[in-house]
């Protein structure tokens, strides 16, 4: 993009988060909550069916409805699909009543940090082709220790999603702090397994700068 189309292109995004109320927080997915930016949800139906995992883990869960999204998509090509999401409050209830909640996902109750989490999602990603997505809390402090806990879960091929590095003035809410993008830079400096996939990016607006990362 030229500077002029990059202002531009800011300048929606900032207009957009500072409708949140009415453009983001008030998304759903089949009666759920589901807060994916509409941009970066296409994208990421796109990663699905290109890498196909039989698992995808999913760091911070809300009401459950991007856990569901995910499960349906994965459910397109095969039986085996699992949507393993961890979130330290248990929003579930409105998911439990979904048949595909109850035969897709595995919800995990706490930290996505405590050893026990750690512990049962290697037990449930073990030879299989996994996915991961981070979208807990968007502090550097936390998405850097969520990286490097969960980037070894995926598959070569398969992606890393670490959301939210727009926060930090990337280009919104300038006065957040260091978070996922200062997490994912720092990472990257010191880990050559990951790549940042720039087609990833192409919507021009996402929540995810830098934050679509291919496991070479």
């Amino acid at each position: 993009m030229t500077a002029e189309e990059e202002k531009v292109t800011a300048a929606f995004a900032r207009q957009w988060w500072d409708a949140k109320e009415k453009t983001f927080f008030s998304s759903s997915f089949m009666g759920l909550i589901c807060l994916q930016h509409p941009f970066d949800a296409w994208i990421t139906q796109e990663i699905i069916f290109k890498t196909r995992p039989e698992v995808i883990v999913e760091c911070g869960s809300l009401g459950g409805g991007s856990s569901v999204m995910w499960t349906v998509l994965m459910e397109q090509y095969t039986s085996e699909s699992l949507v393993i999401s961890i979130d330290i409050e248990d929003r579930m209830d409105e998911a439990r009543k979904l048949d595909i909640w109850r035969r897709g996902v595995t919800f995990l109750h706490g930290s996505s940090l405590d050893e026990s989490i750690i512990s049962k999602v290697a037990e449930l990603t073990a030879n299989r082709r996994t996915m991961v997505i981070l979208d807990s809390l968007h502090t550097e402090e936390h998405v850097t220790a969520e990286i490097a806990a969960y980037a070894g879960f995926v598959t070569p091929d398969c992606y890393l999603i670490v959301q939210d590095g727009f926060v930090n003035g990337h280009p919104c809410e300038e006065d957040w702090g260091p978070g996922p993008l200062e997490a994912i830079e720092a990472f990257l400096a010191v880990d050559d397994r990951f790549e940042v996939d720039r087609a990833c990016e192409r919507m021009m607006f996402t929540f995810n700068p830098s934050g679509f990362l291919r496991r070479r």
